[in-house]
């Protein structure tokens, strides 16, 4: 058996193998995701706030303006 850690860790090595870079959101993501709010009702899939958190951490951290609301 092969955790989820193992697996994305393999797949990084690969993509950075192939010159890619890594963008790295452990720092900062953890309590996003603490709860079950930001997935679907599988626990699986992220629904519409958690994809909007994803984007402004992955855009943050690449430097760019943007930042995604919640609708009310």
């Amino acid at each position: 058996a092969i955790s989820q850690m193992q697996l994305y860790a393999t797949i990084r090595d690969i993509f950075k193998q192939n010159g890619y870079e890594i963008i790295d959101c452990s720092c900062i993501n953890a309590y996003s995701f603490y709860d079950n709010m930001l997935y679907q009702s599988d626990l699986i899939h992220f629904n519409a706030e958690g994809h909007r958190v994803i984007c402004n951490m992955v855009s943050g951290k690449m430097g760019l303006p943007i930042m995604l609301k919640s609708e009310p």
